[in-house]
């Protein structure tokens, strides 16, 4: 049983993995475009640019996930 719960589990892990991997190939332009958009505004502040990049927006983006 728990040997089916892990693989089931692996699978969908691996599975999500490759699909946002491929994405990230196929959207790699779009992708830096808004990156660099949204950074735009900390351009001239470092630190809050890095708090931007380590703690805000992956607040945001788990929580959208989570959601």
């Amino acid at each position: 049983m728990f040997i089916n719960q892990l693989l089931t589990w692996w699978l969908i892990v691996f599975i999500s993995k490759v699909t946002l991997a491929a994405l990230q190939l196929i959207l790699n332009k779009a992708l830096e475009s808004i990156g660099s958009a949204v950074l735009t505004p900390f351009k001239e502040e470092p630190k809050l640019k890095l708090v931007m990049v380590m703690v805000i927006f992956p607040v945001i983006l788990n929580s959208v996930q989570f959601w």
